[in-house]
């Protein structure tokens, strides 16, 4: 009897902790403007490291968490659920967040090699417009 207990009790709580999250359109547009905001930051940031104000040693450190930040919001997204209302924007979304997340990745790569910044900002600024545009659509 103790033995069915215990298997009751851990299934009802995996099936509790397996509930992706359901998105609905003002959390999609709360993730936008989180995403808007890493995006502007960071371009904020290659301007300060383009001037050469930044040690090599934060450069990495910072643009490391600028990446973790924005790989922490891919998984989010892509373990969660739209409403049936925003499934494109939803998807045109994750795109987004996810090549953010890829930029901030191999940019870490691209100043330790050279400190130009310049593609690294243009795309950055192209990312950030398509959040914008999709934030606008909502």
């Amino acid at each position: 009897m103790l033995r069915l207990l215990a298997t009751v009790a851990i299934a009802i709580l995996l099936c509790g902790c397996s509930r992706q999250k359901i998105v609905s359109p003002d959390d999609l547009r709360s993730d936008l403007t989180a995403a808007i905001s890493l995006a502007s930051e960071t371009e904020t940031f290659i301007n300060y490291v383009g001037q050469q104000r930044a040690t090599s040693n934060f450069t990495e450190g910072h643009l490391a968490y600028l990446a973790q930040t924005a790989r922490q919001s891919a998984k989010e997204l892509h373990s969660s659920t739209p409403v049936g209302s925003i499934a494109q924007q939803f998807s045109a979304t994750q795109k987004a967040i996810d090549a953010l997340a890829y930029q901030l990745a191999t940019m870490r790569y691209q100043l330790a090699r050279s400190p130009s910044a310049a593609d690294s900002t243009r795309n950055l600024g192209g990312i950030r417009q398509t959040l914008q545009q999709i934030k606008a659509s909502l």
